[in-house]
């Protein structure tokens, strides 16, 4: 979050009458830009030192009065601040238009190399493109197909797998299934990918714990994949990224 972070300050900076309106800008950075529920005391703080800023000695005393000035500043929320709405919208018009869309990871930046050279590789690479151009809908779809992709790879490649596999597809009664054996990877998109996850389980290509983690996973993409009122952060399609790359692409590998 620290360039994410110092890039807000340059863009504050000039905006600030006086100093003390600054902890109301790190709240709206916190609760709007980042998705957070709430800003902690901490977290303010941390935007402050994230900025090479010295963290003032009244932010406690600004906060807790901001509850009850007139105007108000800030309401209180699970321990934490979230800014008053019509000074939340007074900062994001003094704001403008210049929020830029670019955000980074270090985090996912480094799972690339944790992937093989080839395609999968070069499709993370776009997923996380994604993500920094802010797309964060688009870069939880991708991983997630990038994921379920790797796990059909991981049955076609191993014939025990393999055969496994189709033995319980050979009992299945669910009809919405349009196929009874796999012979080809496009024959795994006659199945909806929920019944497919079962079939990996009960095959034991994977086990229970990773087909729990999965199953939130896919609820978690059908979210971000259809409109609707759940908003994909920055932050969860971060964890999103990481998660699939390290419990899927690089435990399952051979």
């Amino acid at each position: 979050m620290s360039s994410a972070t110092l890039r807000f300050y340059s863009r504050a900076q000039s905006k600030l009458r006086i100093d003390s309106e600054l902890p109301e800008y790190f709240v709206y950075y916190l609760t709007v830009e980042c998705g957070e529920e709430v800003a902690s005391t901490k977290a303010i703080e941390n935007c402050y030192l994230t900025s090479d800023l010295a963290v003032p000695s009244w932010l406690p005393s600004l906060l807790s009065k901001g509850l009850t000035s007139k105007p108000k500043r800030f309401v209180k929320r699970d321990g934490g601040y979230r800014l008053e709405s019509k000074r939340r919208t007074y900062i994001a018009l003094t704001l403008g238009d210049d929020r830029p869309v670019a955000q980074t990871s270090a985090a996912l930046s480094k799972l690339e190399a944790l992937i093989p050279g080839g395609y999968k590789r070069d499709f993370l690479h776009e997923t996380i493109i994604c993500f920094n151009a802010g797309a964060n809908r688009a870069a939880v779809v991708m991983c997630w197909n990038l994921a379920v992709h790797h796990l059909q790879d991981h049955i076609m490649v191993d014939p025990a797998r393999h055969a496994a596999f189709n033995v319980v597809l050979a009992n299945n009664k669910d009809s919405r299934v349009k196929v009874k054996a796999i012979t080809k990877q496009d024959d795994f998109t006659e199945m909806p990918e929920g019944k497919f996850l079962e079939f990996c389980r009960e095959a034991k290509v994977i086990t229970s714990t990773i087909f729990n983690k999965l199953k939130g996973r896919l609820d978690e993409r059908n979210g971000a994949a259809h409109p609707s009122g759940v908003r994909t952060t920055p932050k969860a399609a971060e964890v999103y990224i990481e998660d699939l790359v390290e419990n899927v692409l690089t435990k399952y590998t051979s």
